[in-house]
């Protein structure tokens, strides 16, 4: 500890320098477990940022069957060559393309085909290299500091001179006189003094435990991918039929641009030429009959509604099978997950053991402030002269102030002092009614908080995204058999369709989840909790004030109600750090850049420029939008954010203690305003300590509130 003069009592203070990584509040295990932890956390990040994070595949598996059972459709089966049992088979399975970490930057800066969106695809890429590349090493880099340097907590001399006997412990027993609240660089004196701890690396840990969640950015990107791009078709052979039966005359007019030359169709289905000169007599009535065939489903559009139809009406179709295009999770973002949650917990951990190491140093200045007080008597905020406040010499039979501070520090039996103050001039102030401001912010905090759930429940079941599926291909499929391709996906639905694939991407889902969903709406949750919890608090509070309305009833319903509102609070708080809506914002413009560049690729055919002309040779392209229902989510946010925000600082303003203990009295309406037991006159001080009624416990203690 070091005691540090200046020119004025403002500038006197103690400080004691503190490492988390020396603290005796530290568990040795702990002490050894952490740094390894951190630098292993390193190693994860730089896994995920190396390794394959997801990749783009299409696979097809179809089996078809087509049974000729008419004459006329045996006919044409035969004329084509084909059998009266025909099966059709396809099998194919491919990766279009792997991605890395690298390639998602890369394909957002240079923005292919995104025109005037060029300039903000760039800015989502540095987002993306902040967010997801640098951030992460450098949090954990900033939490090694904060680990092992030793940051300085400095503790005024001068206390607040004013106390405010709403922040009296009255709860304090021989062996304690003063006690750090929770949550704040404050500590609460029994005598109603309030002394202000200084401390930069607790509010420093705070930021980084707050913002810790952005490195989950492209997580919640491939998430996204993988529940958007998930498209699924399954092949009915009867929706097949309906359709081509429908659009037969748009299906030839595709197969004749695909296959226009008739003759070498024919040489194709036949297995031999049929090309005049070049064909053998034998083969002439059947080369023949397949061009005749052909050139009248080309050539003639009545063809489809007589004789196309009834060869169609004369075919048996059966089998089945399904088509897939989608995004399948890899190592690298599995990778991702891990070590975000791993730096999370962690900076948890670490805010925790620095809490218990602000609450030792702060004990610790308190026992050095007592020691200064005994050894240099005035520097005590005592002694320091108050505006209109007449202060006489003390007699010489009296004892300088702090020895009483220092008794009191040290659980002695305090020895009767005199100051010689005027005590007409020194007594304690009468509580002061709530301000307007601090019930402003409760009525706000209440209202706030009871909306909050409907509003969090809304937002997550809403419909307020939607896929969008262009091309060739898809248009080609709603036309022929009526698939829809675009949906709309609340959050609900997006993380559980992240999770359709199984295995790996279930782990995937889960971390979607917690974040998006299962945070926000535990937040929502507890801050209902708390804003109902303060009804009964109020009510019996009133009630257990006056003395006779006050039954043990009452009095356990108030501590109950109390205890767990005070309980909910960190809850809210540490809930926070799960909540990443903001985080799911920006993953949503970096998709919406990104996915028509990735998709687009996927194919390319002049043929899917012939079905879907306004997207040229793209057979299929994927857009991800969000609506304007999304505002939802926004304000949902808001008003998650802005009412934890106000509970948290009204709790670090309200009174922490118990309201009564059973040896304490309340200052009444129309009593004499009691004086504070040093400027008591010596006798009344002798009386109180040794010279009272023999019965009595202990000091009586007088509690305003």
């Amino acid at each position: 500890a070091m005691y540090k003069d200046g020119k004025n009592n403002s500038t006197r203070q103690i400080t004691q320098k503190s490492s988390l990584s020396s603290s005796k509040s530290t568990s040795p295990f702990l002490k050894l477990l952490i740094p390894p932890l951190l630098i292993f956390n390193h190693f994860i990040f730089y896994q995920a940022q190396t390794k394959p994070m997801w990749n783009l595949a299409y696979s097809t598996n179809v089996t078809i069957t087509a049974t000729a059972t008419t004459l006329k459709s045996k006919a044409a089966f035969d004329t084509l060559n084909l059998p009266h049992d025909y099966t059709f088979k396809h099998n194919e399975n491919k990766i279009v393309e792997t991605f890395t970490y690298m390639d998602a930057i890369r394909k957002l800066w240079n923005g292919e085909d995104l025109g005037d969106a060029q300039t903000l695809s760039k800015v989502a890429a540095a987002l993306l290299i902040v967010f997801s590349g640098i951030w992460p090493h450098l949090k954990l880099l900033l939490v090694h500091f904060c680990w092992f340097f030793p940051f300085s907590h400095r503790l005024p001399l001068n206390s607040n001179r004013n106390p405010d006997p709403s922040h009296v412990y009255d709860g304090r027993s021989d062996k304690q006189c003063c006690k750090s609240k929770e949550g704040s660089n404050s500590i609460w004196c029994a005598n109603g003094y309030t002394h202000k701890t200084h401390n930069r690396r607790s509010p420093f840990l705070r930021v980084l435990s707050t913002l810790g969640k952005w490195s989950l950015a492209d997580v919640l990107v491939v998430c996204i991918l993988i529940a958007v791009l998930h498209l699924d078709w399954k092949v009915n052979p009867h929706e097949i039929r309906s359709g081509v039966e429908n659009e037969l005359p748009t299906i030839l007019n595709y197969v004749k641009g695909r296959y226009p030359d008739v003759n070498n169709n024919c040489e194709q289905l036949l297995g031999y030429p049929c090309q005049v000169g070049k064909a053998l007599v034998i083969h002439y009535p059947q080369c023949f009959a397949c061009k005749t065939l052909m050139s009248n489903a080309y050539n003639h559009p009545d063809w489809t509604t007589s004789e196309g139809k009834d060869i169609m009406e004369g075919i048996d179709l059966g089998g089945g099978g399904h088509a897939q295009l989608r995004v399948m999770g890899m190592l690298g973002t599995y990778f991702f997950c891990a070590a975000v949650m791993m730096s999370i917990l962690l900076s948890l951990l670490v805010d925790i053991l620095d809490e218990n190491d602000r609450k030792r140093v702060e004990d610790d200045l308190m026992d050095k402030k007592s020691e200064i007080e005994f050894i240099l008597p005035g520097e005590e905020g005592y002694d320091l002269q108050r505006e209109n406040e007449v202060v006489s010499s003390p007699p010489s039979t009296s004892m300088h102030p702090p020895w009483n501070a220092f008794q009191q520090r040290h659980h002695t039996t305090p020895s009767p002092v005199h100051f010689g103050i005027n005590n007409s001039a020194l007594h304690t102030p009468i509580p002061s009614p709530t301000t307007n401001s601090h019930l402003l912010k409760y009525v706000i905090m209440c209202l706030l908080s009871l909306i909050s759930l409907p509003f969090v429940f809304y937002a997550v079941t809403l419909p307020t995204m939607e896929r969008l599926v262009y091309g060739g291909g898809p248009r080609l499929l709603h036309e022929v058999v009526g698939m829809e391709w675009e949906q709309e996906y609340s959050l609900i639905t997006l993380v559980k369709t992240t999770g359709d694939a199984g295995d790996w991407d279930t782990f995937l889902m889960l971390t979607f989840g917690m974040f998006v969903v299962v945070g926000p709406i535990i937040r929502a949750v507890c801050l209902t909790l708390h804003a109902c919890l303060g009804i009964p608090v109020a009510l019996l509070q009133d009630c257990i004030e006056r003395p006779r309305h006050r039954t043990s009833v009452r009095l356990a319903l108030y501590y109950a109600a109390s205890k767990l509102q005070k309980a909910l609070r960190p809850t809210i708080d540490f809930l926070g750090a799960f909540c990443s809506w903001e985080v799911l914002t920006v993953a949503l413009i970096m998709i919406q850049l990104e996915m028509p560049s990735i998709t687009s690729t996927i194919k390319q055919d002049d043929k899917c420029q012939e079905a879907d002309p306004e997207h040229g040779r793209t057979c299929i392209e994927v857009e991800f939008n969000a609506l304007d229902t999304f505002l939802v989510v926004v304000v949902s946010f808001f008003i998650l954010v802005v009412a934890s925000g106000i509970a948290m600082s009204l709790a670090s303003s309200d009174d922490e203690q118990p309201l009564l203990q059973e040896d304490g009295k309340r200052y009444e309406y129309g009593e004499p305003i009691p004086q504070e037991r040093r400027y008591l006159p010596l006798q009344q001080q002798q009386e109180e300590v040794g010279g009272g009624n023999p019965s009595d416990n202990g000091l009586e203690q007088i509690v305003f509130v």
